[in-house]
C-alpha cells in the first residue's frame, strides 16, 4: 500500500503514479518478507520513498523506517501495545494494534 501526499497528487496519472510514493507500508508474507526486507528496502531508499513500514502480520510488529539525508534510518519497531508518530503523517499518532484490526 502507499500514500501520496497533496504536493504530489499530480503525479496520479490513469494508469500508474510517476516519482516515489511518501509512504510505503508493506505487510509481510512467508513467500516476500525476504525480498522486502532487502530488494525493496533498498529500492526504496533509492528512489526516495520518505517513510517505509514493514508489517509482519504474524509476529505482529511494525518496523518503521525514515528518510534521512538519502538513508533509510530506522525509527523503531513497535508491537500491537506500541503507538509511534509518522513524520510523513504530519506527526500523527499511530496505533499498531488498528494496523492488525
Amino acid at each position: 500500500m502507499f500514500w501520496l501526499s497533496e504536493q504530489k497528487l499530480e503525479n496520479i496519472k490513469p494508469k500508474y503514479v510517476v516519482g516515489a510514493s511518501d509512504l510505503i507500508v508493506e505487510v509481510f508474507s512467508p513467500s516476500t518478507a525476504r525480498r522486502d526486507k532487502e530488494y525493496k528496502f533498498h529500492l526504496y531508499e533509492k528512489y526516495g520513498v520518505r517513510e517505509y513500514w514493514m508489517v509482519d502480520p504474524v509476529n505482529q510488529y511494525v518496523e518503521v523506517y525514515v528518510l534521512q539525508e538519502g538513508v533509510f534510518v530506522r525509527q523503531g519497531v513497535y508491537d500491537e501495545a506500541d503507538t509511534f508518530t509518522s513524520p510523513v503523517l504530519g506527526d500523527k499518532v499511530v496505533e499498531v494494534r488498528l494496523v492488525f484490526a
